[in-house]
């Protein structure tokens, strides 16, 4: 710890919440919250699913489907990848797609792991395609101890715990559901087999 109060080093030496574009990759229900917390503070976002039309659409500045990844990613200052777990998404940023990016963003997983190996992260970082990343997710979990992502220098770990499911909301959420059920409403967080989510 050093201690020291950052005033010294003058306050213009960082960018404000306005002046950066993100892109949100996942526009579901986390995707959505990420979104309406950024245009809040008026960023320019991007968002990226399967969708043709997604709800989120209109808070949106663009919105980009899976044949226009590489756009969206040249012109991210951060990535936040929200995405599930499917067949389409496994590896999506993987195979040096990161490659596209031209301002070097800040990549953060907050979605599932498997969308990019620690390889490829490892990759994206030496070649200065990502500036850094923020992982609370891993294509292996626990992490391995081997991983070179512990000892590298542009990468922050934490533990899976973006979200933690207190045992007091999943039981309020069957409850909830359970009376939707015998009120013939539709029921909350259902699962489209189909989608894989």
């Amino acid at each position: 710890v050093q201690k020291i109060w950052g005033h010294q080093y003058g306050v213009g030496s960082y960018r404000s919440l306005q002046e950066i574009t993100v892109g949100v990759l996942g526009v579901g229900s986390i995707g959505n919250e990420v979104i309406h917390a950024l245009k809040f503070f008026k960023s320019r976002v991007f968002g990226f699913g399967r969708s043709k039309s997604p709800s989120s659409r209109i808070l949106l500045d663009k919105y980009f489907t899976s044949t226009e990844l590489p756009s969206l990613l040249e012109q991210c200052d951060y990535i936040v990848n929200v995405l599930p777990s499917t067949p389409a998404t496994r590896g999506i940023l993987g195979n040096n797609v990161l490659s596209c990016t031209k301002k070097s963003p800040i990549l953060m997983n907050i979605g599932r792991g498997d969308a990019i190996s620690e390889d490829d992260i490892i990759i994206a970082l030496n070649n200065s395609w990502i500036s850094s990343a923020i992982l609370d997710v891993f294509e292996r979990e626990p992490l391995p101890s081997y991983s070179p992502l512990w000892s590298h220098p542009k990468v922050i770990i934490t533990p899976h715990v973006g979200v933690c499911s207190k045992t007091e909301d999943i039981v309020s959420c069957f409850l909830e559901n359970l009376e939707r059920y015998k009120n013939g409403d539709s029921l909350k967080n259902v699962i489209n087999w189909e989608a894989g989510y």
